[in-house]
């Protein structure tokens, strides 16, 4: 179960400390599920590596800005370019679900 769904103190913490408090920990924890189980599905997994890549790059942003510890932001950078760089091996499947949302 991710962290922020067991309600663990650390990332309640955390979440405290960017202002959200206990809604958006929730919320993340709730995106991470999908987020870890759509990589091993072969129809969205570009759509996952890009959603995924977006939230990497705005914990990075939230790490670098809002808690001022912007060495621990190169941590989700690097997840956010192996997530792109997955997204642009599977964007075939990002244009199948496109298509698909789109009749």
């Amino acid at each position: 179960m991710p962290p922020k769904l067991a309600d663990q103190s650390a990332a309640v913490r955390i979440f405290d400390e960017i202002g959200f408090g206990d809604w958006f920990h929730c919320f993340t924890g709730v995106v991470e599920i999908p987020g870890g189980i759509g990589p091993l599905v072969p129809r969205v997994s570009g759509l996952t590596g890009a959603g995924l890549s977006t939230v990497m790059v705005l914990a990075a942003a939230t790490q670098a800005f809002v808690l001022g510890a912007p060495g621990l932001a190169s941590f989700p950078l690097v997840l956010a370019m192996l997530l792109v760089w997955m997204a642009s091996r599977r964007r075939d499947t990002i244009v199948a679900v496109s298509q698909l949302l789109s009749r």
